[in-house]
């Protein structure tokens, strides 16, 4: 009898301890899933903030572009207007040597060094004083085409809204 009592006691030490391991073990589970869910809070709250850091800094980014672009603008027009001209009208180099009644308007200051620079193009330069210098518009019978720094800005801005990243204050245009 001793012996059972023994084996029955062994038995029954045996049962507790497993007990004891599976309470632990199960205490053990439930901390680490209770961790884990902590730290996919942690995540979604970091990923949160993150993704609005990033739209703020972005944002911040499309500002500097843009009032980089506000500084560089009136003295790139004032320093190469009429580069800026001439370029415009090479582009436009076919249109304008080949439609009927083709005409290139174009700041009356800066009508003689435009007319250098296109050289041979066959077009009827017309000085236009409602026009600033570095800006243009071309004419042809049924069609034109407009060189203009601040529709220039206005598009560079409404490029950068439409990608997400341009200011959205109302003292850009």
């Amino acid at each position: 009898m001793e012996e059972t009592m023994r084996a029955v006691a062994a038995a029954a030490r045996e049962d507790g301890f497993a007990a004891g391991r599976a309470s632990m073990t199960q205490e053990a589970v439930n901390r680490a899933a209770e961790s884990l869910a902590q730290i996919a809070k942690y995540l979604t709250a970091s990923q949160e903030a993150s993704a609005q850091i990033a739209a703020q800094a972005s944002q911040g980014v499309a500002r500097i572009a843009l009032a980089m672009l506000d500084a560089a603008l009136p003295g790139l027009a004032a320093r190469q207007s009429a580069n800026l001209v001439a370029a415009f009208a090479e582009r436009l180099r076919p249109a304008l040597g080949f439609l009927p009644q083709a005409h290139l308007h174009v700041s009356p200051a800066l009508l003689e060094d435009i007319r250098a620079l296109i050289g041979d193009m066959a077009v009827a330069l017309v000085p236009d004083p409602k026009l600033a210098p570095g800006e243009a518009r071309a004419v042809w019978q049924g069609g034109g085409a407009e060189f203009n720094l601040e529709a220039r800005r206005a598009a560079i801005a409404e490029a950068l809204r439409a990608a997400g990243l341009g200011p959205d204050g109302a003292d850009v245009p």
